[in-house]
């Protein structure tokens, strides 16, 4: 009796399925970082903003806040800087650290360099604004 040779099925070579996954994640990749176009036209840009304080309270109760990403940045020498884009809405805020102030300023567009002015209007806001830190720092 005499056994027969059976051959061995060939080995798979996954070589070309290997190279097409790698070809498609290197183009995905690609896409999504460079190749889709802004459709806002949005550009990355480095915001300083310069305090122009004229409520006259100290520049540590004031924060400014992006709009949409909600970023923000407290001021430093009366300077605060940020990454942003170009598209990007700005507002200065009352600081968190001191609840009970409170401070209404419009949103307004970034550009490069600004100056943000903070008024206490009316008077009398103003007025019980201070008296309210007055309160606060006694303690």
């Amino acid at each position: 009796m005499t056994l027969k040779k059976t051959k061995a099925p060939p080995k798979k070579d996954y070589t070309a399925w290997i190279v097409g996954a790698v070809v498609v994640i290197a183009a995905a990749v690609w896409y999504t970082n460079w190749g889709i176009p802004n459709p806002r036209g949005d550009k990355p840009m480095m915001v300083t903003v310069r305090l122009d304080n004229q409520c006259g309270l100290v520049e540590d109760s004031y924060i400014i806040t992006l709009h949409p990403s909600g970023a923000t940045a407290s001021f430093n020498n009366g300077i605060a800087r940020l990454n942003t884009t170009s598209n990007a809405y700005i507002e200065v805020k009352a600081s968190p650290k001191y609840p009970a102030f409170s401070l209404d300023s419009p949103r307004v567009k970034v550009s490069e360099n600004m100056v943000l002015p903070v008024r206490c209007q009316p008077e009398s806001r103003a007025r019980r604004t201070l008296e309210t830190f007055n309160e606060q720092f006694k303690k």
